[in-house]
């Protein structure tokens, strides 16, 4: 009977005790779960360089060079601002929550050995930042995600989605605009073809015929009209006309980028179209057309040399019934390079 009573005891106890770590466990996991943070506090300016490997095994390195990201193994090319802030958004500032650290739910979140890493670091190659990429939550099209650091077993629930700054170009995140966005050009005020062509300047002035007044002590917003200069005489142009013009050159992409010192002999005799901003900033567009219609162009404001398409070159010298003429609803330049947005 005294055995009885101890062994009972014994069980009484081990079961107190298995039940006591259960209700722990359950805790920890719901304190884990409940906790909201970001994957790592990094200032702003210290991430210099971005790995990005993808799950087929290709990687692709960005690194920030006097306050622009460029792509090193594709001539120093751009990359869009918006993207290389959407990636660094996300993995240092979005929050995350933590889901489990059981190892048998990697499958289910797809942070799988070969799934895409992300890595940031600083100017001295230090690594800050080394996050796999699961799937998103609940699906890709999704704007938060699965994420884990690398060499560690905490999966966690990220309130955004690195993956979706990567496009589908490749290199992915690179600016194929002809005035790359890091830069920031000013609106085009005043354009200046080389005197080959018919028209010799498209310009901006304000419109002293119609000068608004001051109403209840605030000026009103001046009136502009645009006008074109010919070799001996001068018109007024549709503004929907120049301004489509003017938005066209700010869209305007390449189609390939190559090394700043090819032809560098042949831009010497090279077209030109000079452009200024309402701020006083000056650029040149230099233009090599040729009868294999692969275009050549170089913005002297970055030294990078350019190949565009035929319909493009075509567009680039307005003549004066294009600038004069009221435009289609569907102009030619929205038709050669629509509007985009990330």
């Amino acid at each position: 009977m005294k055995s009885l009573i101890i062994f009972l005891f014994v069980i009484f106890t081990a079961l107190i005790i298995t039940e006591t770590r259960i209700v722990k466990h359950r805790a920890q996991e719901d304190e884990l779960r409940s906790g909201i943070r970001t994957l790592k506090v990094i200032p702003t300016g210290v991430t210099t360089e971005i790995i990005a490997r993808a799950s087929n095994g290709r990687s692709w390195r960005y690194v920030k060079s006097d306050s622009a990201w460029r792509y090193p193994d594709y001539h120093s090319a751009y990359i869009q601002p918006r993207r290389i802030k959407h990636v660094l958004n996300s993995l240092t500032k979005a929050t995350a929550s933590i889901v489990s650290t059981e190892p048998g739910l990697l499958q289910h979140y797809q942070l799988l050995p070969n799934s895409p890493i992300i890595t940031l670091s600083n100017k001295n190659g230090e690594t800050l930042l080394n996050v796999r990429l699961g799937r998103g939550a609940p699906d890709a099209s999704a704007n938060e995600s699965y994420v884990q650091l690398v060499g560690a077993d905490t999966i966690y629930h990220l309130h955004a989605n690195a993956a979706h700054a990567f496009d589908a170009g490749d290199p992915p995140m690179i600016d194929r605009h002809v005035w790359p966005r890091a830069i920031k050009s000013q609106p085009f005020e005043r354009v200046v073809f080389d005197s080959s062509h018919e028209v010799r300047a498209l310009y901006r002035q304000l419109d002293n015929s119609n000068i608004p007044e001051v109403q209840q002590g605030i000026p009103q917003i001046p009136n502009y009209i645009w006008r074109i200069d010919l070799e001996n005489e001068s018109h007024n142009c549709l503004s929907e006309s120049a301004f489509a013009y003017t938005a066209f050159l700010h869209r305007l992409k390449w189609a390939q980028l190559h090394d700043d010192k090819l032809n560098s002999e042949e831009f010497k005799n090279a077209r030109t179209i000079t452009l200024h901003t309402a701020t006083g900033k000056i650029d040149t567009l230099e233009i090599i057309f040729n009868k294999a219609k692969n275009h050549l162009l170089r913005l002297r404001t970055t030294g990078q040399v350019f190949t565009i398409t035929d319909q493009k070159a075509a567009l680039l010298y307005p003549s004066k019934r294009t600038l004069t003429d009221t435009l289609t609803v569907s102009n030619s330049y929205e038709k050669v390079e629509p509007r985009t947005s990330f």
